[in-house]
């Protein structure tokens, strides 16, 4: 929706509602210099929702905005609004009417001294018209004691009439210009201080050649000189402004100009005022030179004094040097033996920081031991209005989610990795910038919306303080315990994210739990039921992910990881058939039950056909060491591939395995991948440098690799 609105703030919203409503008046013509009546009707009930007012839209009600469509909006719902707000409202231009100020200088000497009341605005971006059809403005304007008053600022203001063309929108009596072409620039006046005003005035009498001015004092006759000269010239309205505000400041000359340090030397120029300049400096150097004798009398009986106190701490500084100095030595002394501890320190922890984070481990149990800890305080979660999702059909499932992402424009390779990765049991681990707008997008087919993120320090060291964890998702904060408890009580799947879990000891804090997934969720004939993890029971319709990030904290990953987990590369977004998107219709939010995930799960190797895939992995499976677990898995992400990436070619889904599974798999393990698949019966993709991609990343990240063939 690109045009523009004006409208009005109607009511403010409270809890789970939009922060406040705006009903549109008019909209704005294609060339935007007209306000005409609004083309749309804004269902439910006539206005737009605006969730996040700024401050001022409790001051001023009016506002111009554009609109979009509400991806929640509900036509039975009553209270809901079909539109919200777009971007950020700006506050119209008002114009206020002040028929008793003849002119621009009236304006000024009106809203110095007197202001206006506050309500006879609805905007905070006003011009004013006098009595003769001129417009000042916008000013820069502050509200004292529910008035409007000028802010004096160091500069011109521009004069305007309304354009002979253009039409003003008018609400309960306030008039507001259109967006363009609504005033045409006819001049400025300078609505400045007194003291810049007269500086500028200086500043023109020195270059005027005119007798009068030359001989003038700084008074009612200078300005009044300055006038006559001007009267006789002829004037634009930045001159005919500052014509009347000299002739009030002449009537008012006797209470005297504060000049500003600028107009000094406009003044000091002056023919009149450097003779009284000279005359003063000459008595004030007599009276200077007089004074310094006295002074110097003074300082001479003072230094006398202060010769004799010098030579006392002369001594006695000569005493302290030498105490300075065995101390010195001293120190030098220990802290010699004290650098040498503090290097052997450093090179141990730059040689093992797994080590240094183990003893922060220790330090930690005891100076926080486990009988003595503080018991966690219980707080309500912080939860805002969760939209309601649609229960997804299971027969639907392969296409619904691949449509999510393109939809989302990310491709078709993500959702199949994604989603064979969860189908084969495996803990899909991303990495790149849309690994979690893959996560979201995710959330939005399966999950009903909730993505639940967690992160996990470099200083945790054991399982059992996951449950403690903090946890934000687009609609809850909470912690990891509440996530599980939530699912527990749930029939749905629920997905729990790891972020940046390569900033933590993957070894100790994770591995533990991911063991325990992979054995729960690795066969199509596990129970349905909650299963013993390191950090409690955890129940079965809790989905895991990672996202890894590139960082030079990032500790070293752990070997064991890739037997539990896919590696998708979420920095790129390849889809070798792109489909055309079309995000102006916004797709339900889906979710799907355990029950109805688990028999689909169980379908995926009934429907896999022979393909590549499977011939790739069992060529690897003769190669790996991995146990009957890890092979059954690998067999059934081959078979969840075939399903969820039917569209593909065969050497592209073929790919995918050899990238999300095999490659990162045989790194870990020492093993150089191009053998492997150099010998494979069948060929992956050479369009993408999948083995230089992965293997340079795991270098980055501590993992030793072996390059040689």
């Amino acid at each position: 929706m690109a045009q523009l609105l004006l409208g009005f703030v109607e009511r403010f919203g409270a809890g789970k509602r939009p922060g406040a409503r705006l009903r549109p008046k008019f909209q704005a013509s294609t060339d935007k210099s007209h306000w005409i009546a609004p083309e749309e009707d804004f269902p439910n009930s006539g206005v737009v929702s605006w969730w996040q007012p700024v401050a001022d839209a409790e001051l001023y009600r009016a506002w111009t905005f554009q609109i979009e469509p509400s991806w929640t909006y509900d036509a039975a719902a009553e209270h809901h609004d079909y539109y919200g707000v777009k971007g950020t409202p700006v506050p119209p231009v008002e114009l206020i009417d002040l028929p008793t100020a003849q002119d621009s200088e009236d304006v000024r000497s009106l809203l110095l001294d007197e202001g206006i009341p506050f309500d006879r605005c609805a905007s905070k971006r006003l011009v004013f018209r006098d009595s003769s059809g001129s417009i000042v403005g916008p000013l820069d304007l502050t509200i004292r004691d529910k008035r409007i008053f000028l802010e004096e600022k160091d500069g011109v203001v521009p004069l305007s009439r309304v354009s002979a063309d253009s039409s003003l929108a008018d609400w309960e009596g306030h008039l507001f210009l259109p967006p363009e072409n609504g005033i045409r620039r006819v001049g400025e006046v300078d609505f400045s201080s007194n003291s810049v005003f007269v500086r500028r005035v200086l500043r023109e009498i020195k270059e005027m050649p005119l007798a009068e001015i030359e001989t003038a004092k700084l008074t009612v006759k200078m300005i009044g000189a300055y006038t006559v000269a001007l009267e006789k010239s002829s004037l634009n309205a930045l001159n005919t402004q500052r014509l009347k505000r000299l002739h009030k400041m002449a009537e008012r000359a006797s209470d005297g100009v504060a000049l500003g340090e600028d107009a000094v030397p406009d003044l000091l120029s002056l023919a009149p005022v450097k003779a009284l300049i000279s005359a003063a400096t000459e008595q004030a150097v007599k009276r200077a030179i007089e004074e310094r004798r006295a002074d110097l009398t003074e300082l001479e009986t003072k230094r006398t004094g202060l010769e004799e106190k010098n030579n006392d701490l002369r001594t006695e500084y000569q005493r302290l040097q030498a105490e300075i100095a065995t101390s010195k030595n001293e120190q030098t002394e220990l802290l010699a033996g004290f650098d040498s501890r503090i290097q052997n320190k450093f090179e141990e922890i730059g040689k093992s920081a797994t080590s240094f984070l183990s003893d922060v481990a220790l330090i930690r149990a005891a100076l926080f031991p486990t009988g003595s800890a503080v018991p966690p305080v219980d707080r309500p979660l912080t939860q805002i209005s969760t939209p309601q999702a649609e229960p997804l059909q299971v027969s639907q499932l392969t296409a619904t989610f691949r449509r999510g992402f393109e939809h989302s424009g990310l491709g078709c390779i993500l959702p199949a990795a994604l989603l064979s990765s969860w189908a084969s049991g495996y803990v899909p681990m991303l990495f790149g910038g849309l690994a979690r707008d893959a996560l979201l997008a995710s959330a939005k087919t399966l999950f009903g919306g909730a993505v639940h993120f967690v992160t996990i320090g470099p200083t945790h060291t054991s399982p059992t303080e996951l449950s403690s964890l903090p946890t934000t998702s687009p609609y809850t904060v909470g912690t990891v315990g509440e996530v599980i408890a939530g699912a527990d009580r749930s029939d749905d799947l629920v997905l729990l994210v790891f972020d940046n879990a390569n900033l933590s000891q993957i070894d100790s804090v994770l591995m533990p739990v991911l063991r325990s997934y992979v054995a729960a969720h690795g066969k199509p004939t596990a129970s349905s039921g909650p299963y013993p993890t390191a950090a409690g029971m955890w129940p079965s319709n809790l989905l895991l992910a990672g996202v890894l990030i590139d960082s030079p904290l990032a500790l070293p990953l752990s070997t064991e990881l890739w037997s539990c987990s896919t590696f998708i590369d979420a920095s790129k977004n390849a889809c070798p058939k792109p489909v055309e998107q079309n995000k102006g219709d916004a797709l339900p939010l889906l979710r799907l039950t355990h029950r109805d995930w688990t028999e689909w799960g169980r379908t995926i190797e009934e429907e896999a056909a022979p393909s590549d895939t499977g011939v790739l992995a069992r060529h690897f499976l003769r190669h790996a060491d991995g146990s009957p677990l890890y092979r059954e898995m690998l067999r059934r992400l081959a078979a969840a591939i075939d399903v969820t990436a039917a569209a593909l070619e065969e050497v592209q889904r073929a790919t995918i395995l050899a990238e999300i599974g095999v490659v990162p798999y045989l790194l870990s393990r020492g093993v150089q991948p191009d053998v492997v698949l150099d010998e494979a019966p069948v060929a992956i993709s050479t369009d993408v440098p999948v083995v230089d991609r992965v293997t340079e990343l795991f270098e980055r990240w501590g993992m030793r690799v072996n390059r040689d063939a």
